[in-house]
């Protein structure tokens, strides 16, 4: 898979830091918005092989969100 995919129960919008575990000063910032089906794609397809680290912030109901999601991007693949 070339993109970290991550389900929601309702549509959101927000934004997204991607940091490599050997790099976390480095960071990749992007906007994200889910599909109708309220999933999110981040498209892994341009990082390098290595641990990382996606940062979820978006407001729902008023209410500010946060996520945090590891994965592992190999040969231009994600694995969570």
């Amino acid at each position: 898979m070339k993109a970290l995919k991550i389900q929601f129960m309702h549509p959101v919008q927000g934004k997204i830091q991607l940091r490599k575990k050997e790099m976390m000063n480095k960071v990749k910032s992007l906007i994200f918005k889910s599909d109708e089906d309220f999933t999110v794609d981040i498209n892994t397809k341009d990082l390098s092989d290595g641990e990382w680290t996606a940062s979820l912030e978006w407001n729902h109901d008023n209410q500010p969100y946060f996520l945090e999601k590891h994965f592992r991007v190999m040969d231009e693949n994600c694995f969570q």
